[in-house]
């Protein structure tokens, strides 16, 4: 749902709840009947108190959004590749020693390095603490290109080592012991 008609839809409870409110129907109810929080009929009962009808159509919705931003869903599709490239590259038994191994340098990549990073350039590039927003942006560009960079780098050993199975010679090009 789009976000006009998300707050047409809003607006459009809000009048049926007030006049619910109006016919003196306990809070609990009319979030029940309307299909919206406690926390929403509050407000539109306040708004009745202060404002009358009117001031319910205004309030517009509120909280967060309902769905997935774009960017949350195309920032998730590589949490997956990695994890699969490990299980199809890498010896049956090193699958396990080598996943904890990318897990725990992801990790401490991320959650160690990454926010050390944002917090270094904030104290030392922008000398003011309300520049975190800047910050991350600027870690998020470095960290990005450097990706790229590797990324790029390792596409040509990746095609190398998948050629084996392609040909159909045994599953891996590695000797097991």
């Amino acid at each position: 749902m789009d976000d006009k008609r998300r707050m047409k839809e809003f607006r459009r409870r809000g009048v049926k709840g007030a006049r619910l409110l109006k016919e003196d129907v306990a809070p609990a109810e009319v979030a029940r009947r309307v299909g919206v929080s406690r926390q929403s009929v509050m407000r539109w009962e306040h708004a009745i108190e202060t404002g009358g009808l009117e001031c319910v159509v205004r309030l517009g919705a509120r909280g967060r959004p309902r769905r997935l931003s774009d960017a949350m869903f195309f920032s998730s599709f590589p949490l997956s590749t990695s994890p699969a490239a490990i299980q199809v590259l890498v010896p049956k038994h090193l699958r396990a020693q080598t996943a904890s191994y990318f897990l725990l340098i992801s990790n401490i990549i991320g959650m160690g390095i990454g926010t050390t990073l944002v917090a270094l350039t904030t104290d030392r590039y922008f000398h003011d603490a309300r520049a975190v927003d800047l910050s991350v942006a600027i870690v998020i560009v470095v960290a990005a290109s450097a990706c790229l960079l590797l990324l790029g780098s390792g596409r040509r050993h990746y095609r190398a080592s998948l050629a084996p199975q392609a040909e159909g010679r045994p599953e891996y090009a590695f000797r097991q012991p």
